[in-house]
C-alpha cells in the first residue's frame, strides 16, 4: 500500500458546503471572477460556478505557481483561492505577489493550508510549513491587508448540515477507532488587496 492510497480527498458534500460558506462570508461581491490555484479535481470551482461566479482554475501541472501567473492579466479577478496548495510550493513570496497583481482593488485571496505539526512531513509533497504568524507576515510583506487569519479544524462530518460549523475552531476531536476521521489542525486566511 502506498502513502497516497491512505489519503482520502474531501467529499463533494464538503466542497459544496465550503463553497457556500466562502461565498456567504468572504465574497462580498457576488459576481466576478475567481482564480482557483491548485484546483485539483475542480470540485470547489464547480460549486462556486454554480453560485454564479466566473471560474479560472489551474492545478500545479497547468502553471508554474512558484514563479509567475503569466496566463492571467493584471487586475482581472475578484478572488484567488489557494486551497491546500501553498504547503506544496517552495518559493511562496512570488506567488503571493502575483496574486496581488491579478486581483482587482478590494479583491481577496483566500488561503487554506496545513498547520505545521509533527505530521506535516508525513506527506512527501509538503515542502513549506506554515504557522499562523508566518502566513500573516507573508500577507503583510506582499501588501495585503488581513481580513481574517486563524486556526480551524477540518471536521467535514459537522459541516454537512451546518455552515456555521466552519466558523469555529473545534478542539481536537477524538473518537473510537474507525468511527470518525481524525480532525486536522489547519490555517484559514483571507487577505485583501
Amino acid at each position: 500500500m502506498s502513502y497516497f492510497d491512505t489519503m482520502k480527498p474531501a467529499s463533494k458534500k464538503w466542497n459544496i458546503q465550503l463553497a457556500r460558506w466562502l461565498f456567504s462570508r468572504y465574497m462580498p461581491k457576488k459576481t466576478g471572477w475567481v482564480v482557483d490555484l491548485g484546483a485539483g479535481n475542480g470540485e470547489l470551482s464547480y460549486e462556486l460556478k454554480n453560485l454564479g461566479l466566473g471560474i479560472m482554475q489551474y492545478d500545479i501541472s497547468d502553471m508554474d505557481l512558484e514563479h509567475n501567473l503569466d496566463k492571467i492579466t493584471d487586475n482581472s479577478c475578484e478572488y484567488v483561492i489557494l486551497k491546500f496548495v501553498i504547503e506544496h510550493i517552495r518559493n511562496i513570496v512570488p506567488l503571493f505577489s502575483e496574486c496581488y497583481r491579478i486581483l482587482k482593488r478590494g479583491g481577496r485571496v483566500i488561503v487554506l493550508t496545513e498547520d505545521f505539526d509533527k505530521d506535516f512531513f508525513y506527506d512527501p509533497t509538503h515542502v513549506t510549513p506554515f504557522a499562523l504568524d508566518r502566513l500573516k507576515n507573508l500577507a503583510l510583506m506582499t501588501d495585503f491587508k488581513i481580513v481574517e487569519c486563524r486556526y480551524w479544524r477540518n471536521v467535514p462530518y459537522l459541516w454537512r448540515k451546518n455552515l456555521k460549523a466552519f466558523d469555529y475552531n473545534f478542539p481536537a476531536l477524538r473518537f473510537p477507532k474507525g468511527q470518525f476521521p481524525r480532525s486536522s489542525k489547519q490555517i484559514f486566511g483571507v487577505f485583501e488587496k
